[in-house]
C-alpha cells in the first residue's frame, strides 16, 4: 500500500514557514494493512525526521512505532516518556482505561511462573529475546 507525504519549506516575504501536506488514515481494517502502512510510515519519519502523531487504541502499535507517549487523564499529563517507562506502570494505566501490551502481561505472568524475564518488555520481539536468554538458549 503505497503512501506518500510531501514536506517542504516555502518562504514568505522573506519569513521561512513549514507547510506539511499529510494523509489520514480512518478505520483502516485488516492487521497486515495496518502493519503495512505503519511501516511505511515509520520510514518515512526515519528518511525524512518528520514528527508523526499516532493515536491509536492499540498498545501493540503505539509499542512497536512510537518513541515516545503522553498519556492524559481529564486534561492532566499522567505520563510522558518512552514506552518502556509508561508501559511499566501497566496497572496505573488500568486505573484511567488504558492498559499495556497484551506481551508486558505474558512478561508478568511468566515471572509469577518463576522465569526470570525482564516485565517491562514491550515487543514481542522483546520478548523473544527475554525468553530465549532467560532459558539460557542465547
Amino acid at each position: 500500500l503505497p503512501i506518500s507525504a510531501d514536506m517542504h519549506r516555502k518562504k514568505n516575504q522573506g519569513k521561512r514557514r513549514s507547510r506539511m501536506e499529510l494523509e489520514m488514515f480512518s478505520k483502516i481494517t485488516g492487521e497486515r494493512a495496518v502493519d503495512e502502512i505503519l511501516d511505511q510510515i515509520a520510514k518515512l519519519r526515519e528518511e525524512t525526521g518528520m514528527t508523526v502523531i499516532l493515536v491509536s487504541h492499540s498498545m501493540e502499535d503505539v509499542a512497536r512505532y512510537v518513541d515516545r507517549i503522553i498519556v492524559m487523564n481529564k486534561g492532566q499529563v499522567l505520563y510522558d516518556d518512552v514506552p518502556r517507562e509508561v508501559f511499566h506502570h501497566y496497572k496505573e494505566l488500568e486505573r484511567v482505561g488504558l492498559a499495556a501490551p497484551q506481551i508486558t502481561y505474558i512478561m508478568h505472568a511468566l515471572r509469577e511462573k518463576g522465569l526470570l524475564v525482564d516485565t517491562d518488555i514491550t515487543t514481542v520481539e522483546e520478548a523473544r529475546e527475554a525468553i530465549l536468554k532467560a532459558l539460557g538458549r542465547k
